[in-house]
């Protein structure tokens, strides 16, 4: 019989040597200094999902053209107001600009001007400029007819650049010079929207 005991109590110091242990392992500093560091992330990008932004962004085909420039017999950019030419001594065109259209069956006028000012312009070979929104859209759209005029009746630049019955005509001017890329498409990529991150999860 007190061998029994003898045997049990030496289980039960045993056991409790072990939990003692575990107790030890689990509140060890690197354990510990981990289960911070995890629990710190988690919280970090639960603010950023809620507090943070991140931008929506829509590519369009645009045209680089001169305003004032006769491209055709027929007089072009009707629907754009005249810019004063501002050609350089070393032979640059300063009076380029990049004209597009965003459709108006998805962004209405209030989207449009929530634009950001700033584009980011790719050309065929890749080279890739940035330009500043010059002119956003009137108060109304315009129908293609009318665009097809805007982009002086040419058939190439309508069937690349308008999508849509109805768009929003958008003017921008390069930073830098682009004559070597004069009546080029162009990439154009605006900022058309910043998100809460964490409305990508609840969609």
């Amino acid at each position: 019989m007190d061998a029994m005991k003898t045997e049990g109590k030496a289980k039960e110091t045993a056991n409790s040597r072990n939990g003692l242990d575990d107790y030890i392992r689990i509140s060890s500093p690197g354990v510990i200094i981990t289960t911070f560091a995890r629990a710190l992330v988690v919280v970090a990008v639960i603010v950023w999902g809620v507090t943070g932004r991140l931008p929506v962004k829509e590519t369009v085909t645009g045209v680089v053209l001169d305003p004032n420039e006769e491209y055709t017999d027929t007089v072009g950019m009707n629907y754009i107001d005249q810019l004063e030419a501002a050609q350089t001594e070393d032979n640059t065109n300063e009076d380029l600009r990049v004209i597009c259209f965003l459709d108006a069956s998805r962004f209405n006028l209030d989207a449009v001007e929530k634009v950001g000012e700033k584009v980011v312009l790719e050309m065929p070979d890749h080279s890739k400029f940035t330009g500043t929104i010059e002119a956003k859209a009137k108060p109304v759209p315009i129908s293609r007819a009318q665009a097809y005029e805007t982009l002086f009746c040419n058939d190439w630049l309508t069937e690349n650049c308008i999508r849509s019955e109805y768009s929003w005509l958008v003017i921008i001017k390069p930073d830098k010079d682009l004559a070597a890329y004069e009546f080029t498409l162009a990439n154009v990529t605006f900022v058309t929207d910043e998100v809460v991150p964490i409305s990508f999860l609840l969609r």
